[in-house]
C-alpha cells in the first residue's frame, strides 16, 4: 500500500512541478474502499475570499460551517475555484 501512496505522491509532485526529491507534497488523500487518491493541492483557499475546499470540496462535496462561502463560489464559479485549488485535469 504504501508503495501505491509513494508512486501517487510522485505524480502529485511532477503535476505541481515540484522537483522528485522535494520532500513535502501538499495534497488531499481520498481513501474509499480499495480506492486510494491523492490530489495535488496548490493552495488550500483563494486569497481574498471565502472559497475553500478540502480534500471533500475538490471531489465535488463542499462542507461549508455557514452560506457566507457559498457567496464567493457561485461568484467565481466552482470550476475555477477548484482549478485554483488543484491541478486543472
Amino acid at each position: 500500500m504504501i508503495n501505491v501512496y509513494e508512486g501517487l505522491i510522485s505524480k502529485a509532485k511532477e503535476a505541481l512541478g515540484l522537483p522528485q526529491s522535494s520532500v513535502g507534497c501538499p495534497h488531499g488523500l481520498f481513501l474509499w474502499k480499495d480506492w486510494m487518491v491523492v490530489i495535488p493541492r496548490r493552495k488550500s483557499g483563494i486569497e481574498g475570499t471565502k472559497a475553500s475546499a478540502a480534500t471533500g470540496g475538490i471531489v465535488g462535496s463542499v462542507w461549508l460551517v455557514d452560506e457566507s462561502p457559498m457567496e464567493d463560489w457561485l461568484r467565481l464559479g466552482c470550476r475555477n475555484v477548484l482549478a485554483q485549488l488543484g491541478v486543472e485535469p
